[in-house]
């Protein structure tokens, strides 16, 4: 009964996160848009570069979300309202300090702009007074935002996604009219601003509302004990946190420090394409890590085996996205934008394969942090973030914007992509990890082997059926990417164990879908 009621609330989570991801993509979508044609290419570069930057910033959360997340699901389970709260006291001081923190840092960083923002002629507010909007924007969340780690670590996750669907198309709207009829990228940053405070302060509400019975012992503290060994998760989630912004944060700084900030706003194009369909792939995982950590406390028999199934599942969704991504980004930019945001050809690859590292690794992040195995490896993200800057800043010398990007690949390669499953497959299943090894690089193969058989045969068509309207020629490409892309991976696995695991699961799904 438990098995199932977890499975029901991964499902809810995971529908409306999906939901969430697809709405985020749209907005951003539109707003990018609508500030490309009204405000001009420059804004979509500054503020991809200052959202960079204040990225990096987030590395003083150390990991604390989750952290206490992984610390919460027990007494949740329990119901030891007491550990709550005391769990909640200790986030919230740490949130405090966090949002205090990253303030004073980020106006520290002011004078340091000008070294950081070059090339950017057509911008004319104030830099200085845009990038203190950004940083409110990013501080503000600290001083509210922690109580919904009680709602995702209860597995209520879907709650914090229906309301950020809501503010989403809210934030949207207004934000079309702020840019379209006035404007003024200054109001539209403040309007953002104030909307996200309100999103925030009606999660709390709910939060507070859900686990009422926590007010009565709300002034609880943390035992010394256990504060020193959360502390200890948190210093190892600290380097994988570091890693994480660093890896993802620096390579608009690099290009714009380097290159000049008008070319952040070509690479962010591409970015922005990978971000949203590979965000989307996340909340698969996210929505159900507090699944697998309920099943970490109570059914550790069936973790391997549930793994596996999950790693199917992530590798087939990441072959057919990964080979939609790379046959569809160029068409879809070139009607978007112009043909004059194409980038070269290696810009789109390098784009692709580090979206098929980092998903392919997603389950193994999930049972990781699903196990408490924070400490185990701390120091691999560190290793991956110094060569990540460093490849990164010698590439874009010698290789230009696609220098950045492969700089990202090369540290996934040398360290993330066999050191993870490794702490996974030692610590968690007792085994080698040399089978999930040969499984991972068979898989990238028939990825590349499907890539092959399917531009050979877009080519062949496209030869002898002449398309001459873009938008036909996308869904046309899309429509045969999909369906061979599938196609290959059920004639290759439809009689292993997983896929039928997985079909068996899917028609569970619908027929529950149906009663209901």
């Amino acid at each position: 009964m438990k098995n199932n009621s977890y499975s029901k609330k991964a499902l809810y989570n995971t529908s409306m996160n999906m939901l969430v991801r697809l709405m985020t993509l749209l907005s951003s979508f539109i707003m990018k848009t609508v500030m490309i044609h009204y405000m001009g290419i420059e804004y979509t570069g500054l503020s991809s570069l200052f959202t960079d930057i204040l990225t990096i910033f987030s590395f003083a959360e150390l990991g604390i979300g989750s952290a206490i997340t992984f610390a919460l699901y027990k007494p949740i389970n329990d119901k030891d309202y007491q550990k709550i709260a005391q769990l909640m006291n200790f986030y919230k001081k740490a949130y405090m300090l966090i949002g205090s923190f990253i303030f004073i840092i980020g106006v520290a960083l002011i004078p340091g702009l000008p070294f950081m923002v070059k090339n950017v002629p057509n911008i004319s507010e104030n830099i200085t007074l845009i990038y203190l909007l950004y940083l409110i924007n990013t501080v503000s969340s600290y001083f509210l935002i922690y109580k919904s780690a009680l709602l995702t670590a209860n597995q209520k996750n879907y709650v914090i996604s229906f309301i950020q669907v809501i503010f989403n198309i809210v934030r949207t709207i207004l934000g079309v009219v702020m840019i379209v009829l006035f404007e003024n990228f200054l109001l539209y940053l403040s309007f953002d601003i104030l909307l996200i405070v309100i999103q925030n302060i009606i999660i709390f509400f709910f939060a507070n509302n859900e686990f009422r019975e926590i007010k009565s012992v709300s002034n609880a503290d943390l035992p010394s004990t256990e504060r020193k060994r959360l502390l200890g998760d948190i210093h190892a989630l600290a380097l994988y946190q570091i890693s994480n912004v660093i890896v993802s944060g620096t390579d608009s700084i690099i290009i714009s420090s380097i290159m000049g900030t008008g070319s952040v706003a070509f690479f962010a194009n591409y970015r922005f394409i990978e971000r949203s369909v590979d965000t989307f792939m996340a909340q698969i995982t996210s929505s159900i890590t507090p699944t697998l950590g309920n099943l970490a406390i109570n059914d550790k028999e069936r973790q391997e085996e549930n793994f596996d199934n999950l790693n199917f599942l992530i590798f087939w969704i990441t072959a057919v996205t990964a080979l939609l991504l790379y046959f569809l980004t160029d068409p879809f930019i070139s009607v978007w934008l112009g043909k004059k945001f194409i980038l070269n050809k290696w810009i789109l690859i390098g784009f692709v394969v580090d979206y098929i590292l980092v998903n392919l690794v997603r389950p193994v992040a999930a049972y990781r942090n699903a196990n408490g195995l924070f400490i185990q490896g701390k120091y691999r993200p560190l290793a991956m973030a110094i060569l990540n800057v460093i490849i990164s800043i010698v590439l874009v010398i010698y290789l230009g914007i696609e220098g950045a990007i492969w700089g990202t690949v090369f540290s996934r390669l040398i360290t993330q992509t066999w050191f993870d499953p490794l702490v996974l497959y030692k610590y968690t299943f007792k085994k080698s990890v040399k089978i999930y090894l040969y499984q991972y690089f068979k898989r990238i193969s028939v990825i590349c082997g499907q890539g092959i058989v399917i531009s050979l045969i877009l080519k062949t068509l496209f030869a002898i059926f002449k398309v001459n309207h873009q938008v036909i020629s996308i869904i046309i490409i899309g429509i045969i990417v999909f369906f061979i892309s599938n196609f290959i991976l059920w004639l290759i696995y439809h009689n292993k164990k997983e896929f039928l695991f997985i079909k068996i699961y899917i028609y569970k799904i619908l027929s529950r879908i149906k009663k209901n």
